[in-house]
């Protein structure tokens, strides 16, 4: 793995004295850090004298690696070679804790993955002024950078998984009778008064009214807590020893191990934790290896910790916009339900004037069948009354000479008119009549068809569906296509065809 870039970050003042931030000093000598120190994985901060005296070298598996120790707690920080190369170049010309104005972040690039384990790529920060004849280290942009007040209130404000162990086994480095004393010589995380317990969750130390209304409630009440020991005259005597500003002895050239605490490993490298997010991408979080030399080179990305800070905001954005879209869908869907009952009211109109049309249709073939049948009688009339008057005529003159002939005596003219009578009066012209009499009957049946059409449509109108008539009325005329065009009956007028007499000579 490569180093971590760093990235060279002006100091601009506060603008009001409620943001100034709180002035820190230096773990080993005390003195104040005004610009640059060297941040520890246990957020304690070395100005650069006292880094560079608590620089260690040691080598494990053939790596050499430089290591510094915290004189407070003890936990071991381990330098990249840039930033230890840069102490040891200004340990004998530089005066602890120097002011200036612009500081330089130096991200550790962890050597070892199970030290990774405990501290951010960007916790071993060294901040050294920038000046011009002190620049050994490039500043390459587009990096991360967390300055130590932000990053320890994210710290706290973030949830337990995600906290790292800050401090090396006691076991490995001190005995716990002198950690133990030198945590009981501090003063309560709280209220500054004399620590009595600590809290191994916590971290910390307090006294015992704080611990007791600290941990009451919740996960808090379930943390392990433990007295301190009383310092004596030997744990004394190590502690100063330990405090003093003598050169430490060489660290143990075994692999360090962190204390059991796991981390969220990146899916294309393994060994690095995932501790940025792509603000561009939006995506799952990633590590500094995505971020310098992956996808993601380039991007805007931040600290998972302080886009973690920004989600309530963000869910509470996209939760108005949800309520936006929700009022949005119900607006479309009340006017949905109006188009529908537009759509109902259309169509039960529609019904309505169908129906009327219907009747007044109905109505108008009945009046029109009444008209028909009004006149085809005078027609037939005034076709047969010249053949009626013709008829009536001859059998008058018949008659006639039939009453002479018996009034002459005449028998034998008598019985031949009385013949002719007869047969004329026995075969009328019928002809006529039965003609007439088919033409009614035929106008008569369409008349009928037709209306009972009409009261079919009618009683469909009452469950009428606009698909399911469109289908039906298809299906009739693919399967009827003469009834697209089914007209009325032609009227005829009907001749009267009468049975020529036969011609007689009148008697002289």
């Amino acid at each position: 793995m490569q180093p971590l870039c760093m990235q060279v970050e002006a100091m601009s003042p506060p603008s009001s004295p409620s943001q100034s931030p709180v002035r820190q000093r230096c773990a080993r000598c005390g003195l104040s850090l005004d610009n640059a120190s060297l941040l520890l994985v246990c957020e304690h901060n070395l100005c650069l004298h006292c880094a560079a005296q608590s620089l260690e070298a040691c080598e494990t598996s053939g790596d050499k690696r430089h290591v510094a120790q915290c004189k407070v707690c003890g936990a071991v920080t381990e330098v990249d070679l840039a930033a230890a190369t840069y102490l040891d170049s200004i340990s004998p010309k530089r005066a602890p804790c120097s002011e200036g104005s612009t500081q330089l972040a130096a991200a550790s690039a962890l050597g070892s993955p199970a030290l990774r384990t405990a501290s951010y790529a960007s916790n071993s920060s060294l901040t050294v002024p920038c000046s011009a004849e002190a620049q050994p280290l490039a500043s390459i942009s587009g990096t991360p950078f967390v300055p130590s007040e932000q990053k320890r209130a994210a710290d706290r404000e973030r949830p337990r998984e995600f906290l790292w162990n800050r401090a090396m086994s006691s076991s490995e480095l001190t005995s716990p009778m002198c950690s133990d004393v030198q945590k009981a010589s501090e003063r309560c995380g709280q209220c500054e008064e004399k620590a009595e317990v600590s809290c191994e969750q916590c971290e910390e130390v307090f006294c015992q009214s704080c611990a007791q209304s600290i941990h009451r409630w919740g996960r808090m009440a379930r943390h392990r807590i433990k007295m301190l020991a009383m310092p004596t005259d030997q744990s004394l005597l190590a502690t100063s020893q330990r405090n003093s500003p003598k050169r430490p002895a060489a660290l143990p050239t075994h692999k360090l191990q962190p204390l059991g605490r796991t981390f969220h490993a990146c899916p294309q490298h393994p060994q690095e934790p995932l501790n940025y997010f792509c603000d561009q991408c939006q995506s799952d979080c990633i590590c500094a290896e995505c971020c310098l030399h992956g996808a993601h080179q380039g991007h805007t990305v931040q600290c998972a910790l302080k886009a973690a800070e920004l989600l309530p905001r963000k869910v509470d954005d996209l939760a108005a916009a949800l309520h936006t879209r929700q009022r949005s869908v119900n607006a479309q869907g009340n006017r949905i339900l109006e188009r529908r009952m537009e759509v109902a009211q259309a169509l039960s109109d529609g019904r309505q004037a169908l129906q009327a049309a219907i009747e007044t249709a109905s109505a108008s073939l009945q009046k029109e069948e009444g008209r028909l049948l009004q006149e085809a009688e005078q027609s037939i009339s005034m076709s047969l009354m010249p053949d009626r008057e013709e008829v009536e005529g001859k059998l008058a003159e018949t008659h006639r000479r039939l009453s002479a002939s018996l009034h002459s005596g005449d028998a034998v003219r008598a019985l031949t008119w009385f013949r002719v009578l007869k047969e004329a009066l026995a075969e009328p012209p019928a002809d006529a009549g039965q003609e007439v009499s088919k033409h009614l009957w035929a106008l008569q049946g369409y008349f009928s068809e037709k209306c009972a059409n009409l009261q079919k449509v009618a009683e469909r109108l009452q469950s009428l569906h606009p698909e399911l008539a469109c289908e039906e009325k298809q299906g009739r005329l693919e399967s009827d296509p003469s009834s697209r065009f089914q007209a009325m009956p032609p009227l005829r007028t009907p001749g009267v065809r009468t049975r020529a007499t036969p011609g007689t000579r009148s008697p002289r």
